[in-house]
């Protein structure tokens, strides 16, 4: 598998669904990578996220521990999940949303047994609201 960047924070699941759920509202590229991030298939969509699909807590009540499932919903129709089994780490990349002039946009790896879904995030981090 890849190489971790240094500055990655790193997640466990529930703190990678959690990121991604603070990413509700942004417009994300949402990538499979086969293999690793330089996976030789990728398949993508690309919408601004919705959040969780309908169903979701009690798609969750119906798995038992260790073997939860988190489904999100782009506005675009598109839709990813992110299993628990089989994830191995979640990976954040602030880039410009940390707050400094950094050029790199935010990003999440989410790395599996056998593939990586590369959630990129589009534009500037929304600021307060007016």
């Amino acid at each position: 598998m890849s190489q971790a960047n240094p500055q990655d924070e790193h997640l466990d699941y529930r703190a990678t669904v959690a990121r991604l759920e603070e990413l509700v509202g942004r417009e994300l590229l949402v990538e499979l990578r086969i293999g690793d991030p330089g996976g030789p298939f990728r398949v993508a969509a690309r919408g601004v996220l919705e959040g969780h699909a309908d169903g979701q807590a009690e798609l969750s009540a119906r798995r038992g521990p260790g073997d939860d499932v988190a489904s999100f919903m782009l506005a675009s129709g598109g839709f990813f999940t992110v299993y628990e089994k089989p994830f191995r780490e979640g990976r954040w990349w602030a880039g410009h949303d940390d707050g400094r002039d950094h050029p790199d946009q935010p990003h999440l790896k989410i790395l599996f047994d056998d593939s990586v879904l590369h959630v990129a995030v589009y534009g500037p981090s929304p600021g307060p609201a007016a």
